[in-house]
């Protein structure tokens, strides 16, 4: 009797072993499929980083280049309004030209055109350096550029002159 209590635990610790095995590789199975996905995943994410950094870098480059016409990027035309006490030099001048807008009830003054669907007003403006500044300016329909010459006086008072112009319809 004792030998069959015994034969039966061990067939029942050999069916446990058997079974705790099985399950054991199972999981040894699905951890190593996990660490694959993981490692292709990785690699994957990296890919994908250097992409943006690539991507990062060409944008950077590309901004650096498009303002390289700017005031604040001209350390020459910045040295021009040294001891001035305007803080944004480009914002003030901005600010200034967008005010004209308001000087005329039958549009900008700078602007040289009559607008056929209202008045012309100045939209988008960029300062380039201590002296000029490109304009986009529309009435709805119409819209064109300018090219304005500015001169800040010493009571804070700008000058504008409109040198160049071009309307697109």
């Amino acid at each position: 009797m004792k030998k069959q209590i015994f034969l039966y635990l061990f067939i029942f610790a050999v069916l446990l072993l058997l079974f705790q095995f099985v399950n054991a590789k199972k999981a040894y199975v699905e951890t190593g499929n996990t660490i694959n996905e993981l490692h292709i995943e990785n690699k994957r994410l990296k890919e994908d980083a250097k992409k943006l950094q690539d991507s990062l870098k060409s944008v950077t480059i590309t901004l650096a280049d498009t303002d390289y016409f700017s005031l604040e990027n001209d350390n020459q035309a910045l040295d021009y309004f040294y001891g001035n006490d305007i803080p944004d030099v480009s914002k003030f001048v901005a600010d200034k030209l967008i005010e004209t807008n308001t000087l005329n009830a039958n549009g900008n003054p700078l602007i040289p055109y009559v607008g056929t669907n209202g008045t012309m007003r100045i939209n988008k403006v960029k300062v380039l350096n201590h002296r000029w500044v490109i304009c986009d300016f529309t009435d709805g329909k119409n819209w064109g550029q300018l090219m304005i010459e500015y001169f800040i006086n010493d009571d804070k008072t700008v000058d504008f002159t409109t040198i160049a112009h071009v309307l697109y319809s």
